[in-house]
Formats: structure tokens, sequence, C-alpha cells
């Protein structure tokens, strides 16, 4: 079985090698050799989820939902060793499409989508002519400056002007014959816009802030006097503020925000929300998982006990009922 699993994916594999010069008999050192992995990872990786986009923008909006099984199917497809040799450093690159573990409702068949995109991506940036100047315009046309730059950025010092070793490539290991061409800085620059800044990783903080009250018609209205203090968080354990609770086809418009507490537990890798006035407890692998399965459980609330009548429902399921109304101001179905 694993045989046939990797024997499938050598089909679609991408063969690269690196060498050095003969004072180190051609071995590459493990540094260089996990920047080169990283960078093709990390520009497939960008790839695979701007053009995903691409794809399912021409059928209409991208829903949240949508937007969270592209994020897995992205997952999905990180790039696999499916093949190697040690003599310098040869091997093969493939996504994952023999087997998928999400439950996809929105992305259709999903295998397909990750063989096709990995051969566009090969086709486009790996075996197209990037001095090509229709090449360059068709990137244009279909990937924004930030996308393009998050595509080949992570090449530009590794694959397109490796320096120390050489970069081949091909379709197997008897073909790496093909190397980048210098690309030209006018080409360059449109591939990765000088304009766009490196990412920097997404992070959370916590601020400490010191206000001041106006009295208007509208009644007090705070404003930051002094920033005391910044925090950087290392899980995104903050709380779970809300006053619009949105989920599936149901709005909940609530008289007040509501606060949630969210703990991080490091032995289970989870995030926990509980809101004990409802008796809300929940979790998700993810923030934002444990996000949704907080609003999910409040409408659930909303399903079963809040549009019940009385009649129908336990004690309990009524006084839960009354604390609803008590701090709901309207439901709608969108």
């Amino acid at each position: 079985m694993q045989k046939d699993f990797l024997d499938e994916l050598r089909k679609l594999a991408l063969y690269f090698k690196l060498e050095t010069g003969p004072k180190f008999g051609g071995a590459i050192d493990i540094d260089t050799l996990t920047k080169v992995l990283k960078a093709l990872n990390t520009s497939f990786q960008n790839y695979f989820d701007a053009e995903l986009r691409n794809v399912y923008s021409q059928e209409g909006k991208i829903t949240q939902k949508v937007n969270k099984e592209i994020k897995v199917l992205q997952d999905e497809a990180r790039l696999l060793v499916v093949d190697l040799k040690f003599e310098s450093f040869e091997a093969g690159l493939a996504p994952n499409t023999v087997t998928t573990l999400g439950a996809f409702t929105y992305l259709k068949e999903p295998l397909k989508l990750k063989k096709q995109l990995f051969k566009s991506y090969e086709r486009e940036v790996f075996y197209s002519d990037l001095n090509n100047s229709q090449t360059v315009q068709s990137l244009e046309r279909r990937f924004s400056k930030e996308e393009r730059a998050s595509i080949f950025r992570p090449l530009e010092e590794t694959v397109f002007k490796p320096a120390g070793y050489s970069f081949r490539y091909g379709k197997s290991f008897d073909d790496l014959k093909k190397q980048f061409k210098q690309i030209t800085p006018e080409v360059e620059d449109k591939l990765i816009p000088p304009s766009v800044k490196p990412h920097l990783p997404d992070a959370t903080y916590k601020i400490y802030v010191r206000t001041e009250g106006d009295i208007d018609l509208f009644g007090a209205r705070p404003r930051y006097k002094k920033l005391l203090a910044t925090e950087k968080l290392e899980h995104d354990d903050y709380p779970l503020q809300v006053h619009v609770i949105k989920y599936d086809d149901v709005e909940v418009q609530l008289k007040q925000p509501i606060t949630a507490e969210v703990r991080y537990d490091e032995e289970e890798q989870l995030y926990y929300i509980s809101y004990p006035e409802l008796n809300i407890n929940v979790w998700g692998k993810e923030r934002e998982e444990a996000d949704e399965a907080f609003y999910f459980t409040f409408v659930s609330l909303i399903r079963s006990i809040y549009n019940e009548d009385d009649s129908k429902l336990t004690r309990k399921a009524i006084e839960l009922k009354e604390k609803l109304n008590e701090m709901i101001n309207q439901v709608k179905d969108l």
C-alpha cells in the first residue's frame, strides 16, 4: 500500500538536485537544504491558496465556509518528499493527491483540485518563460501584488539566484537538466514588487490603556489617554466578546455584548470556551474552530429552546429560555 502510494505521487512529482562544488564532493549542507525545501513549500502553498480562490471567485463570493475548506485543503497540499537520493541531494516533491482527511462540502473533487493546482504551479512557475511578457501579463492579471510576492519571493534567493550551490530540476532523476534563466530587473519588479513588504507572522497582543471619558447627549464616551503596556500572547486565549452572533442562516442581536472565558490547554492543545450563564462549554483545535463551536451552540439554543413553546420544555430549559430572553434583542433569518 505504501509503495503504491509513493509510486502514484512520484508520477506527479517535481524533481530537483542541489549540488555544491568539488570542495565538498557535491554534498549540500543542512541549512541550505532546509532553506530550499521551506522556500519551495511556501511558494507552492501561497500559489495554491491564491489560485484556488481565483477558481472559486468565478462562481461567486467566497463564503466563510468555503474559505475554511480552502484552508483545510491548502494544509493537506503541503509538499512531501516522495523520492530521494543522497549523492549530492536529489529529491522528488509532490502534494498528497491520493488521499484526503478533510470532509469537504463546498470544494468539489478535492483530490483532483490538489493535482490540478500542483501541475499548474509547475507549468507556470518552473516550466514557463518568466521573461516572456505574455507570461508576466497573465500572472499580473490573475494575482495581486501581494500574491505574486508571496509566490515568487521565497524562490528569489533559493532557486532563482542560488549562491554556493546549483539548483537543477526536471520530471525524474534522469532529467535534472533545467535551470532558471536569469530574470530581468523589469520582470523581477513585477513578480516581486518592491513596494510589497515581507509578510510578518500574525501575532496577538494584550494592550493596557488608560482612558478618560467625555459626556455628551449619548452618554459617557471613553477615549484613549495613554498606552500603558503591551503583552504578546503565546496563544489566542483572549476573551470572546460578541454583540452579534451569526451562524448559518441565523443572526442573533444581543442587547449588550457578552464575554465568554477562553483558555488554552497545553497538554491537550485545545482552546476551551465557557459561558456558564447558558451552560455553554465548547472546544476546538484552533481558536477559530472554538469560536465557531460557540456560535453553533448558541444558535442551537435559539432553535431548540428560545423558539420553543414552554409546554414542551423542561424546567431547566425554561430557565435557559428566560436568560436568553433577557439577553436577546432580535433574532433574524438571513
